[in-house]
């Protein structure tokens, strides 16, 4: 006779974006908007425990992949992409304007 309990043999889930691949859109949308409630009330709150600060970070890290997610799904390519572009863009328009102000003086 034994006392010990078998130990769970399913397999942990690995979160990632091809996890939130099975969500729809409004699903997305909703989940990031639930994980950054999560983290502002862990990171504004000044009563808030300091034990909480792990759920925080995994709560903007799960918003932050839905995010990508719904990114490429409505506007066609990966948010590294359209990030790349941005700044890219971001950084044309601070070289243009540095120009501008140096052949004022």
């Amino acid at each position: 006779m034994s006392n010990v309990l078998p130990f769970p043999t399913t397999k942990p889930q690995v979160i990632d974006e091809a996890y939130f691949e099975q969500f729809t859109n409004d699903q997305l949308v909703y989940k990031a908007a639930s994980c950054c409630d999560l983290a502002q009330d862990v990171l504004f709150d000044e009563e808030e425990c300091q034990d909480a600060l792990g759920d925080a970070r995994f709560s903007v890290l799960e918003a932050y992949l839905a995010l990508k997610v719904l990114c490429r799904r409505i506007l066609g390519e990966p948010y590294s992409s359209i990030k790349a572009q941005v700044d890219a863009a971001l950084i044309a328009r601070l070289q243009a304007s540095l120009e501008a102000s140096e052949g004022d003086t």
